[in-house]
């Protein structure tokens, strides 16, 4: 029975020599102790409040020296109430009120919240944001003072429906080259041939003429000036049909649009004539 007893109390022993090393270890040393009753001031006076506190905590330890343990203990115990707590709530525009939303304090996310949701903060200006699932927010600068209970509700309105995407362009018309333009062209490449032919038959009779001035037969001078007359006819022909050829291909071009025409040919008693027309 002696034999267990000493063992259990050299087991004993043993635990509390390990342990003894241990919670030596967790005690600041006295640098330690003077560094953070220098830090707790110097963010106390910043508005620093929650990391003033964690620094008098260091320096209230029983292992600091008297004089700086006997500060922080008091520093520690004024400023227990001045940390300001800021409380968030969100709800709908009928008066109900949510849970599911995410909460950041100038774009960053919130610090962890005490039992009763409150967050610990320090002195100081915020941008405070409530954001639900479906992107629905409510935004809101916020000035914490020393002290500070501040509740916040923010309301959020319904969601709004998406806007339909905008109509996409519709393309112009490609502007299509009007038939009459090819009927036209034709009539003026005819024009050109018909004035250079009788131009030429004119010509020949002329020079026929001149050989028998001044006694050449009426019906071969009236042959002469036939073919001049149908070549100044047809170059008429050319210019006119050749013109309004390239008016009704550049207006199609500027409207991008079919142009109404129409064309037509009608015996007339010198012969006959061509008729067109169109909307342009």
């Amino acid at each position: 029975m002696k034999t267990v007893r000493a063992l259990s109390f050299a087991t004993l022993a043993v635990t509390c020599a390990l342990s003894a090393p241990s919670r030596a270890a967790d005690a600041p040393s006295k640098e330690q102790c003077f560094d953070a009753h220098e830090r707790g001031q110097s963010t106390r006076k910043a508005g620093k409040i929650r990391e003033a506190r964690e620094h008098f905590t260091v320096c209230a330890h029983e292992k600091c020296p008297k004089l700086v343990r006997t500060d922080c203990t008091q520093r520690l115990e004024d400023t227990k109430d001045a940390v300001p707590t800021l409380l968030l709530k969100a709800k709908e525009a009928n008066g109900s009120y949510l849970s599911d939303f995410k909460i950041t304090i100038d774009g960053q996310p919130a610090p962890p919240a005490a039992t009763d949701g409150s967050i610990a903060m320090d002195t100081g200006q915020y941008t405070v944001r409530m954001e639900l699932p479906d992107g629905r927010f409510v935004e809101k600068q916020i000035t914490l003072s020393e002290g500070q209970k501040l509740e916040w509700i923010g309301e959020l309105n319904a969601p709004k429906t998406p806007e339909p995407p905008a109509p996409e362009p519709v393309p112009e018309p490609e502007a299509k080259t009007s038939p009459l333009v090819y009927v036209l062209g034709g009539v003026a490449v005819v024009g050109l041939g018909g004035f250079a032919a009788f131009g030429l038959m004119g010509n020949g009779k002329q020079s026929d003429l001149d050989a028998c001035k001044p006694n050449c037969e009426r019906d071969d001078v009236d042959a002469m000036r036939s073919n001049y007359l149908f070549a100044d006819i047809s170059l008429g022909v050319a210019l006119v049909a050749g013109g309004a050829a390239a008016y009704v291909y550049f207006s199609d071009k500027k409207k991008g649009k079919e142009t109404a025409s129409y064309m037509g040919a009608s015996p007339i008693r010198a012969g006959g004539q061509l008729t067109f027309g169109g909307s342009f």
